[in-house]
């Protein structure tokens, strides 16, 4: 292969906008860039000596190193929805009742589990604050373990009864969450001032997830 050869090669395969249009699909990493250049070098040195070589390299980044990268790496679409919640009045110091309306801004997504992030706040004023028994529950409750004396954060994940699927541009949909403070032995709140703070997110199947509820409290106390 001569230079007028190679350079031929080269216009034909449009190197530049071939990997300019790679960028703009996926974010490489620095390590995944440094050895593409490392190939890309090998390859446009070979061009220049033996054919077959050259072109089985060319070949290889050409269709299959970018193509393996970008259907593993490509980066997710976010998830665009208008929300509304709304704490329903019959909650108490058991249960939380929150309707989350939604509407759907971005392509077809389907939601299969729900996440909750809660934390305990102990309090300083001593009390007894017996927790009610809830009576009626929604089909998407979450129990949360509470321990009094624990206040880390914890996570708690629940498949859904069965999936929530959004069609493009959807309208608007309600979904009804409750949230279930379980003191286990305890059984009471040993302060008056106790509160929970809680973020909930709904997570698609494939793994990308819609906050709704951002480190909202259980209780808008005035002390």
């Amino acid at each position: 292969m001569n230079i007028f050869d190679a350079l031929e090669f080269f216009k034909k395969f449009k190197f530049k906008t071939y990997f300019k249009e790679l960028s703009k699909r996926a974010k490489m990493s620095f390590v995944f860039g440094n050895i593409m250049v490392f190939v890309l070098l090998f390859v446009i040195f070979n061009c220049f000596s033996i054919s077959s070589i050259g072109y089985g390299f060319a070949i290889v980044v050409l269709f299959l190193i970018p193509d393996c990268y970008i259907l593993g790496k490509l980066p997710k679409e976010k998830v665009t929805f208008e929300i509304n919640v709304i704490k329903d009045e019959s909650s108490d110091n058991t249960v939380a009742k929150y309707r989350i309306f939604l509407k759907n801004k971005s392509s077809e997504v389907k939601f299969d589990r729900i996440q909750v992030t809660y934390q305990y706040y102990h309090g300083i004023l001593c009390a007894l604050d017996t927790p009610y028994i809830p009576e009626h529950l929604s089909d998407i409750s979450i129990i949360l373990p509470v321990d009094v004396h624990n206040q880390h954060k914890r996570t708690k994940v629940r498949k859904l009864p069965s999936p929530i699927i959004f069609p493009e541009d959807s309208k608007e949909v309600e979904i009804e969450v409750d949230l279930v403070v379980d003191l286990g032995e305890k059984g009471y709140h040993p302060c008056f001032d106790w509160n929970i703070t809680c973020s909930v997110a709904l997570i698609t199947t494939d793994e990308r997830k819609l906050l709704v509820l951002n480190d909202r409290k259980w209780r808008e106390i005035e002390l």
